[in-house]
């Protein structure tokens, strides 16, 4: 598991290396009288970066995201990658935090792939609505395996 507590910000690197690979999932949360505010932050210049989850991705701390460090639309070429092999759970309170992938200005953009042979989930509980760029299901050859996206008011199923 990869966690990040309270209103740390985990920034990935922009140089040649730094590939985030996590074994099981990915945790935004808080504790006690930690703070909220956590962050998954992609750069803005530099290499394109990649971030694989096997299992979930958790957004359980109000205003927790992943999105880019700043919106720079110097490099509209340069798009990262978030690979989440089952679940994501959003409840990052009020109307910030969440899945902040794309803008309307052609800037840096992020893919998020769904990959692996299980089942999987989007719960969207509160937070920001996600901005996706690209979503990209590659869940295996079964035609029983599932990918679910849940908002408060509707259920999407592909």
């Amino acid at each position: 598991n990869f966690e990040i507590l309270g209103d740390a910000n985990v920034v990935l690197s922009t140089g040649t290396t730094g590939d985030l690979a996590i074994g099981r999932d990915l945790y935004f949360y808080q504790r006690g009288s930690s703070d909220g505010g956590a962050r998954l932050l992609f750069g803005n210049t530099g290499a394109t970066r990649t971030v694989t989850v096997q299992r979930d991705v958790i957004l359980n701390n109000s205003g927790a995201q992943i999105t880019l460090s700043t919106w720079n639309n110097s490099d509209p070429d340069l798009n990262h990658n978030l690979y989440v092999g089952r679940h994501i759970y959003q409840k990052t309170g009020g109307t910030t935090g969440g899945l902040d992938f794309w803008n309307d200005n052609n800037q840096v953009l992020l893919t998020l792939t769904l990959f692996g042979s299980d089942n999987m989930t989007y719960t969207y509980k509160d937070g920001a609505i996600p901005d996706f760029y690209r979503l990209i299901v590659n869940k295996g050859n079964s035609t029983a395996t599932t990918a679910t996206l849940r908002t408060l008011t509707h259920n999407h199923v592909e």
